[in-house]
């Protein structure tokens, strides 16, 4: 079976990072693929890290 991880990059990106990660998964539901989705947060200072942890619990968090 194939695999794809989706890597995003994230610095204070609250306003962006919903449309984004709702956008990703869709597009691999009706695929015949297993994805991963990792959020890498560059240190932010808004809300990004907790709207990834309390409304998207299948998505990975990376915290620098």
């Amino acid at each position: 079976m194939n695999k794809v991880t989706i890597v995003i990059p994230n610095y204070n990106g609250e306003q962006w990072l919903r449309g984004c990660l709702n956008s990703v998964a869709p597009s691999f539901q009706n695929a015949a693929i297993t994805y991963d989705i990792i959020v890498v947060d560059d240190a932010s200072t808004d809300k990004s890290r907790e709207i990834v942890t309390s409304e998207y619990p299948d998505v990975k968090l990376i915290s620098l």
